[in-house]
Order: C-alpha cells, then structure tokens, then sequence
C-alpha cells in the first residue's frame, strides 16, 4: 500500500475510533437552568461558558430570556409572600430601618427601596422602581436620584393604617424624614450613627472649619465615646459635648478628668478668639446629633443585605430585565433557608422533587449559613470586633484626652 494512502486509511481509523468514544453532552431541563443562574447571581454568559466545559448543553439566549420571565415571576410571588408573612410577625412599638440601592453607581435605571423590621431583622416591604429602555417597560420617568423618593412614596400607601411602628431609622434625606412622620404620625426618628458620624467628618472638612483641622481626629474620637456612653444621660453628653470649646481654650473645670486635661499639650489655637469662635460654632451645629441617635438604633443590618445583593447582581455589570427578580432573590436569600426558598420555587414552577442527596446539600449550606452567623454575634467575636474597630479608630491613641466614667 503506498505511504500516502496509508495515512489516510490510519486517520479513517482513528476517526471512527473516536466517534465511538464520543460522549454526547447532557442536555439541561431549561427551566432549571435558568433558576440555578438567578439563584446563583451568575449571568447567562459565564453560565454557559462553564456548562460548555462540562460537556453541557444549554439553552440559547433568547429562550433563557423567554423562560426568565415565567421564572421571575415565580419568585417575585414567593418573595412578596415571604415579606407580607414576616410583616404579619410584628409586634407593637416596632422599628423599621429605611434604605435604598441603585443598579449602577451612575445613571441607574433601576432603584430598590425597602422597610426591614429592626427587632425581626427581617425585610418586611420593598419596592423597585425602573425606567424605560430597549424593550423593557420601565414604571417610572424621571431623574435616577428622584427614584428612591418615589420608592418610599409607594411603599407607604401599604402601610398608611399601620399602627405598630413606633420608630424609624434612616440615613439622613431631608425629603424621606418628612414623608416617613406625614405617614406615620407621631412616629420618633433616629439616624444612623455611622452616616451622621460620616456627615460630620466631612463637615470638619469644610473651609469655613478648616483652623480645626490640627483637632479633628480628637473631636470626632470624643464624640464616639459619648455616643457609645449607655449610662449618660442625653442632657449630660450635650453639656459635655459643647464644653469641647472651654477644654480646647484651656478652661478645664468641667471636664470629667480636670487634672489629666491639665497634663495634656495644649492647643495651639487655644488663645486664638477666631478659633474658638468657629470651634464654638462647629460644636452647636452638631449636638443634635444626641437627639437624633442612639447606639442600639443603626442600620447596620442593611449592610449584610446590601452584600447578598453585591453577589447576586453586580454594580458593574448593565443589568435589565432580570434586576428585579435579582432583588426578589436577595430578599429570599435574607429572610428564608435556601432549602426552603428552592422547594418553593420548584414546586410553583412543577419541577420534580430534588433528589435526596440535594436536599442534604441544601440542607447542609443553610447549617452552615447559621452557625457562622452565630459565630459572629456572639459576645466573645463581637469584643474582638469591637477592639479592632476602636483602634483602627485611634481610640487607644496616646493624645486621648480622658477616659469616661459614668455619668448620670
């Protein structure tokens, strides 16, 4: 036989041979595959890309779009249900903490607002707003930073006979303060500690407080000590708060600790009439802050919520139609059990049962899920937490004018 020919009768061969080894790919309940990727936080492209490798057939594009709004919907049900039901668990004289999130940092066509319960730290209403573009129809035309307003706006028609809440808790928009007490009458308000703190240090900032700069880190550290005071009383901090002005102008006789203010460096500004003036008037700008804030009232929750959402829809990537749904899962993924939240869905969807060894897994995650949340808030990891904070702080600088006592 010549080599030539030879050859080609090797490479038949070996074609045939490797057609037989040939595995055909698995092809996906489309259904299914559109859930675990909402459910996962992952888009259709990098679902698809790890699929292919696996030797899994999925779905095109567009009938993953067609079947996300069947599946949307379902979740969107699920998730409203999940709210209305922890809604129903509130108890008389009960707090809610207001916020608000975008789809992008700039010029986002969608906005999430939500009430979640202070005591329950569950979500307990939400609300998202969107603009029209392409093919989706928005519910919304106007300006990206109007839409939290307009959120909040719509939310509180459900709660207009509610009588339970006795307190709210927000981040500091004027417009929301006012609509919030319209609703809710006589209802106290709180800001957070960490906004307003923020709000302050930007204050210092400022030209007109500028001559402060050499004391700020001083001011703002004594300010956080009143704050996280428990047993002083509010008309106390207040005092001791706007007596800031006499201790940095070397008058120390109503300081907690006189003779230890009396060892300390004084400032330099400390003759400079000027100085103290604009001190003086720092300080009166911001002692309602006692007011307005209470260390057991913070919106810190949010956060928690505010990464689940990082996860399942990222701000960098241009999200549309499934956004929504993105937010229905996080709010699943905050208030119920994943095992739960999958068996639901499944079930409205007449998906067949999950087979036993992923009810474990699912079953396992959520374990997990609870004990490293425990772990966390427990008292031992808290003061761990708590000392870290404080120094990163500079509370445990060696420039710290007195340590407080109580004072009642």
């Amino acid at each position: 036989m010549p080599r030539r020919t030879n050859a080609v009768a090797k490479r038949i061969k070996n074609l045939v041979q490797s057609a037989k080894n040939r595995v055909e790919p698995y092809v996906v309940n489309t259904v299914e595959f559109v859930l675990s990727v909402l459910l996962s936080g992952a888009t259709f492209c990098q679902s698809e890309f790890q699929f292919m490798l696996n030797n899994i057939k999925v779905p095109s594009e567009a009938t993953f779009h067609r079947v996300q709004e069947k599946v949307g919907r379902v979740i969107i049900e699920v998730a409203r249900e999940s709210v209305n039901y922890w809604k129903s668990r509130m108890r008389k004289c009960s707090g809610l903490l207001f916020d608000g999130s975008w789809s992008q940092r700039r010029n986002a066509m969608f906005c999430y607002v939500q009430f979640v319960e202070e005591k329950l730290k569950k979500i307990v209403d939400w609300e998202v707003i969107s603009k029209s573009f392409k093919n989706f129809k928005g519910n919304f035309n106007g300006k990206s930073n109007e839409m939290e307003f307009e959120g909040l706006k719509r939310m509180l028609k459900r709660w207009n006979n509610e009588k339970r809440v006795n307190f709210f808790v927000h981040d500091g928009d004027v417009k929301i303060v006012s609509t919030i007490k319209n609703t809710f009458k006589g209802i106290r308000e709180y800001r957070d500690p960490g906004h307003f703190l923020n709000n302050i240090q930007k204050k210092l900032k400022l030209p007109e407080f500028r001559i402060l700069s050499s004391i700020s880190k001083n001011l703002l550290r004594w300010l956080r000590q009143l704050l996280n005071d428990t047993h002083m009383s509010i008309k106390t901090k207040k005092f001791l708060w706007l007596n800031s002005a006499k201790h940095y102008a070397g008058n120390h006789k109503f300081c907690p600790d006189p003779e230890k203010c009396k060892m300390i460096k004084p400032w330099k500004y400390a003759k400079n009439k000027t100085a103290i003036k604009t001190l003086k008037k720092f300080l009166e700008d911001t002692v309602k802050i006692f007011d307005m804030v209470k260390k057991i009232h913070s919106t810190q929750v949010v956060e928690s919520i505010n990464h689940i959402k990082a996860m399942l829809a990222n701000k960098n990537i241009n999200w549309h139609a499934s956004w929504p749904i993105r937010m229905a899962v996080t709010i699943l993924h905050f208030n119920e059990s994943m095992f739960e939240t999958i068996v639901a869905i499944r079930y409205r969807l007449n998906l067949p049962t999950m087979p036993e060894m992923m009810n474990r897994y699912f079953r396992m995650y959520d374990t997990t899920k609870d004990l490293i949340k425990a772990f966390k808030n427990s008292k031992q990891v808290q003061k761990k937490f708590a000392a870290l904070r404080a120094i990163k702080r500079g509370l445990q600088a060696t420039d710290d004018r007195i340590t407080l006592k109580s004072h009642k």
